[in-house]
């Protein structure tokens, strides 16, 4: 039968920095463990066709995963909240997902506006969704290279954007002495008229 465990604060607050992250790794290490637990209990109960669909929420949907050691369960611990890189990590292979979890990094290219590339590491909990579908692949890492390709690739099939500036009627009519365009803009009709008669010598009838 599992216990309760009371938290002691008051304990917790007379340790030091150095203690309280010994402490706080020491966790991590028992919540691995418990979701190694619980993923082998997963994979008993579906063996036995126990329904456990009412489960299946949030990060309990990679169980199966762990159970069936696709998943390093540190990924769960290390990753909490950010479910789309979770879910892009476990179709790689688990030697990478060490990698990836001991560096915390990885690298990516960006290619500026005048062609230039840049080579980066970037903190894996800083990647965007657009950023993992150019940094991963279908169950691998891309390179430098396989990232170049990827990125040539879509921008060629992205839609080019329509740089024509478009032009705005203004209404034109005539109000007295004035021509009046838009709200805020009038005219002399007899500047306009000597403008004329003095390029194109047409007169007034």
């Amino acid at each position: 039968m599992s216990e309760l465990v009371e938290i002691n604060e008051n304990q917790l607050l007379t340790l030091s920095n150095d203690q309280l992250i010994e402490e706080f790794k020491s966790s991590l290490s028992i919540t691995v463990h418990h979701i190694q637990k619980m993923a082998v209990i997963w994979k008993i109960l579906t063996e036995r066709g126990v329904d456990l669909s009412a489960w299946k929420k949030g990060l309990l949907e990679f169980l199966p995963q762990i159970a069936t050691g696709n998943l390093l369960p540190e990924v769960i611990t290390e990753f909490a909240g950010q479910k789309n890189l979770i879910l892009t990590l476990s179709r790689i292979p688990t030697q990478k997902q060490k990698l990836l979890l001991d560096a915390g990094t990885v690298q990516k290219l960006d290619i500026t506006g005048d062609n230039q590339e840049i080579v980066k590491d970037v903190e894996l909990t800083d990647l965007k969704n657009s950023d993992l579908a150019q940094v991963f692949k279908e169950n691998d890492i891309r390179d430098v290279g396989e990232q170049r390709l990827y990125l040539l690739k879509n921008s060629l099939t992205k839609p080019k954007e329509d740089k024509t500036k478009r032009k705005t009627l203004r209404k034109v009519e005539i109000s007295g002495k004035y021509l009046l365009i838009g709200d805020d803009s009038q005219i002399l009709l007899e500047s306009i008229l000597h403008q004329l008669s003095e390029n194109y010598h047409i007169t007034e009838k």
